[in-house]
């Protein structure tokens, strides 16, 4: 059963991005908006609230979300898939 630890929501205007072509050019994106189940961090991985924001931070600080990825994979469990939500099987 996956559980889910980590879920952001992304919203492009399409004005902000018909000029852009992505064959060629990358969309650059700012992580600003998401969440981080607690539940799940706190029982499974046995994470205090000072962790949770400690892994928030470093969430914050990634430039894509590959890395955001490996520090959740490094943080917390190798195992961790993506499908528009991390998710730990």
């Amino acid at each position: 059963m996956k559980k889910k630890i980590f879920d952001f929501k992304l919203y492009l205007s399409f004005d902000d991005i018909k000029e852009i072509n992505t064959a060629n050019e990358k969309v650059k994106l700012q992580l600003s908006n998401f969440e981080l189940n607690y539940g799940t961090l706190s029982s499974k991985f046995e994470k205090d609230e000072k962790a949770i924001d400690e892994l928030e931070n470093l969430i914050k600080q990634q430039k894509t979300l590959e890395g955001v990825i490996n520090i959740l994979r490094i943080e917390l469990d190798n195992n961790l898939t993506f499908d528009n939500k991390l998710s730990l099987h």
